[in-house]
C-alpha cells in the first residue's frame, strides 16, 4: 500500500449546475484537480476543506477550476492565501 490514489469514482451529476466538493484535508490539491477534470466544465465547483496545507502553489491552481475555496483556520498556511475567493472559517483560536 502506497497511499496513492489510483482512480476517482464520480457519480452521475448531469442534473447539477453547481457542486460543493468537501474533504478533510488538502495538501497539494491534485485529488481536487483530478475530480474537477473528471467532472468537466459544465458544472460550477466550490471546494471546502477542514485542513488546508496548500503546498506547492496549490491555491492558484485550484482557483482555476473552483470558484470559491472554503477552509478553516486550523493551519497557519491559510492566512497566506491572497485571494478574496479563499474564505476562511474561524474555528480555532
Amino acid at each position: 500500500m502506497t497511499g496513492r490514489i489510483v482512480r476517482h469514482a464520480i457519480p452521475d451529476i448531469s442534473d447539477y449546475r453547481r457542486l460543493l466538493v468537501l474533504d478533510d484535508l488538502c495538501d497539494g490539491g491534485r485529488t481536487f484537480l483530478d475530480i474537477a477534470s473528471a467532472i468537466g466544465n459544465q458544472v460550477r465547483l466550490d471546494l471546502s476543506v477542514t485542513h488546508g496545507v496548500f503546498s506547492n502553489g496549490a491555491i492558484p491552481r485550484l482557483l482555476e477550476r473552483y470558484e470559491t475555496i472554503w477552509v478553516t483556520n486550523s493551519l497557519p498556511s491559510v492566512a497566506r492565501a491572497a485571494s478574496d475567493r479563499v474564505r476562511m472559517l474561524d474555528v480555532w483560536r
